[in-house]
């Protein structure tokens, strides 16, 4: 799965990733495992609070992981290389206007288009409902993509998940506005082929 997201709990969604991470690099390596063995932990960075309630994303054809957003007070986009030990943080460097300092919000990586694709989140009780891309290809550039069709109201902490066979971005739930009441389980996709999506 390339989304990986934080609910809330304090953690930094990238050690937690990192740790996911782990477990698939180990599982990809292991070819005389036995059927059903899930592999072993290994933890790759941390702790750091690096963002908590941001997201992270595996930017697998790079193979390093992509975190946005959170606790921070910053738009870096902040990558941590997977190729050696240690692994260590650095910022990309991007064009473009980024999105508005945000926490919660949903991110998955677009394979199909080697893009990251962010939705929604809220910052000092402001909530947002925008959808942003970072394309990655050449020079890392941030864009405001306008949506049509049914927008799913503005949201924090929504779970999402991306599809490359229908190159889609589900949405699920989350906290609505008032900040504590659960979202019904409502589902959304949006199509990233499509123009707007």
């Amino acid at each position: 799965m390339n989304s990986l997201f934080n609910k809330g709990l304090g953690v930094a969604p990238a050690l937690v990733a990192l740790l996911v991470l782990g477990l698939a690099q180990l599982l990809a390596a292991s070819t005389a495992r036995a059927a059903g063995d899930p592999g072993t932990w290994q933890a790759l960075y941390g702790p750091s609070r690096n963002g908590a309630a941001g997201a992270a994303v595996l930017d697998d054809s790079r193979h390093r992981l992509i975190s946005w957003g959170g606790d921070l007070t910053t738009t870096d986009v902040r990558v941590l290389g997977l190729d050696g030990a240690p692994c260590a943080w650095s910022i990309l460097k991007t064009t473009g206007t980024p999105p508005a300092i945000r926490d919660g919000h949903a991110m998955v990586y677009d394979h199909n288009h080697d893009r990251l694709i962010l939705w929604g989140g809220q910052k000092s009780g402001v909530f947002f409902h925008d959808l942003w891309q970072l394309t990655l290809g050449g020079t890392p550039t941030w864009t405001k993509i306008s949506q049509s069709g049914t927008l799913p109201p503005p949201r924090t902490e929504s779970a999402s998940c991306y599809d490359a066979g229908s190159t889609r971005m589900f949405l699920y739930g989350g906290l609505d506005s008032a900040g504590s009441v659960p979202v019904p389980g409502d589902l959304y996709s949006l199509d990233l082929n499509a123009s707007p999506p």
